[in-house]
């Protein structure tokens, strides 16, 4: 019985990959970080570095979430934006295309991801 509950909670959650743009102040990232665990639907499953020296932030949500409207209204986020959604003529893609930084695509074809800019401290 509780091996068919987990299975049904498996299937109800979907992967989200979080892109933050480098340059990331790590104060910044934090604050981000703690926005997203008041979250309700979102679970973190791991954060790491990325070649580019942007981080990634692995998570779990239950659809239907209003994950990208809940990063807009967090106050260190500038922008958020589905990498496939309307990507180009963003400010995000803007940003990647002035700074020549490669996009990688996702090796899950069920996971969302989100490009995310940080607010610039002064």
């Amino acid at each position: 019985m509780d091996d068919e509950k987990g299975k049904q909670k498996a299937h109800n959650e979907q992967r989200v990959e979080l892109v933050i743009v480098p340059p990331i102040d790590m104060a910044q990232l934090e604050k981000l970080r703690l926005s997203l665990q008041q979250l309700g639907y979102l679970r973190i499953l791991s954060m790491w570095g990325t070649t580019d020296g942007g981080t990634s932030i692995f998570a779990l949500v239950q659809p239907p979430a209003p994950l990208i409207s809940d990063l807009r209204k967090t106050d260190v986020v500038y922008e958020a934006i589905e990498i496939e959604e309307q990507l180009l003529g963003s400010a995000l893609a803007n940003y990647y295309i002035e700074k020549d930084l490669p996009l990688r695509s996702s090796k899950r074809s069920d996971e969302q991801r989100v490009l995310v800019l940080l607010k610039r401290t002064r």
